[in-house]
Parts: C-alpha cells; structure tokens; sequence
C-alpha cells in the first residue's frame, strides 16, 4: 500500500478510476451480505483488469483475491479480501510521474 507512481498523461483519469472504486467498494459490501458471490467474482475480475489497464500491480492482485474467494464461495476470505481492497483504496496516494522507472 502507500503511494502509486502515475504517468502523468493518466492524471486526469484518476479522480473518475477513484469514484469507480469507490463504487465497487459499496457495491462488494452488498453483496457480501447478501451472499452474491457470483457478482462479487465479477467484480473482482473488473478491479483486476483496471487496474491492469493502468499497471497498478497491488491492486490486479487484490481483485485476484477477491475473485477466487468469491468463486470458491468463501465467506471468510471473501469478506478478508474486500476489507484489504477497501482499505487500500482508501490509504492509495499517486505521484503523478513522467515516466515509469
């Protein structure tokens, strides 16, 4: 967790890709408690491969989390794995960089 290094041509995405995941946020807390593990698994494949489309590592892995717990229909670790998504989302800093090295 902590601060994510952007490419500076992304910098006006962010506010909106930090409303999405705020969105999912709500939306996996929902569904936990309703016990939807099969939108929570698909919700889990989006984080991924967002935050892939911005090399956002950390967070490909934690949507990866999200989504196999999900699949397995593990409450536990389906619950574990929103709380970790959750609590990166609202910790994550971005350095705004012109390039990545």
């Amino acid at each position: 967790m902590g601060t994510l290094r952007v490419l500076k041509s992304l910098e006006k995405l962010m506010p909106q890709f930090m409303i999405h995941q705020h969105k999912n946020i709500e939306n996996l807390e929902k569904f936990l408690v309703h016990g939807n593990f099969h939108e929570i698994a698909r919700l889990g494949h989006i984080i991924k491969g967002s935050a892939g489309g911005y090399g956002f590592s950390e967070l490909i892995e934690i949507g990866n989390e999200v989504e196999l717990a999900a699949q397995n229909q593990d409450h536990a670790r389906t619950e574990l794995s929103i709380v970790k998504y959750r609590e990166y989302i609202m910790n994550i800093k971005f350095v705004f960089v012109e390039t990545h090295r």
